[in-house]
C-alpha cells in the first residue's frame, strides 16, 4: 500500500510539473513544493518501518513454531523450546490482537482461551478499534482526493 501512495503523489508532482512550466504559476510552484516535501516525509516514514525486515521475523518464527510442533518430544520440553522462541521475536500489537477479536466474531467464530473461556474485549477497545479505522478511512480519502482538488484547483486558475 505504501508504495502505492508514493506513486500515487510521484504521477501527481509530475503533472502539476508540466502545468507549472507551463504557465509559471506561483500557485502551481508552492503546490509542487508541498507535494515534494510530503513524498519526502512520506518515503523516510515508510522506510523507518522496516516492514520487510518485520515481516521476515513472523516468518521465521511461525517456521520454527512449525518445527517444533512436529518434533516428538515430552510437552514440558515443548513448552521450554516455546517460550524460548517466543523470547527471541517480536510479537504482533495489541491492535493485531483486537482486530483478530473482533474480525473473528464478526464471521460467527468464538475465540476462546485455553481454559475454554470465551475471549472478550471491552466496549472501550471495540470503540478505539472502530474510530481508529474511520480514522485510516478518512486519511485515505484525504491522501486520495488531495492532489485531484489540487490540479483541480490549477487547471481552473489556468483556464479562466
Amino acid at each position: 500500500m505504501a508504495h502505492l501512495v508514493l506513486s500515487y503523489y510521484s504521477a501527481s508532482l509530475i503533472v502539476f510539473s508540466v502545468f507549472a512550466i507551463a504557465s509559471r504559476n506561483t500557485t502551481q510552484d508552492f503546490i509542487i513544493f508541498m507535494m515534494s516535501v510530503a513524498i519526502f516525509a512520506a518515503s523516510v516514514i515508510i522506510y523507518g518501518f522496516d516492514f520487510s525486515k518485520k515481516a521476515g521475523l513472523f516468518r521465521s518464527c511461525y517456521l520454527e513454531l512449525d518445527k517444533l510442533h512436529n518434533r516428538e518430544i515430552g510437552d514440558k520440553e515443548k513448552y521450554r523450546i516455546y517460550g524460548e522462541i517466543l523470547d527471541k521475536y517480536p510479537n504482533h500489537s495489541d491492535g493485531d490482537y483486537v482486530s483478530m477479536v473482533i474480525g473473528s466474531e464478526r464471521v460467527g467464530r468464538t475465540l476462546t482461551n485455553s481454559a475454554g473461556e470465551k475471549i472478550a474485549i471491552s466496549r472501550r477497545r471495540i470503540v478505539e478499534f472502530y474510530s481508529q479505522k474511520v480514522l485510516e478511512i478518512a486519511l485515505i480519502v484525504l491522501m486520495t482526493v488531495l492532489p485531484i482538488y489540487l490540479l483541480a484547483t490549477v487547471f481552473w486558475k489556468t483556464w479562466n
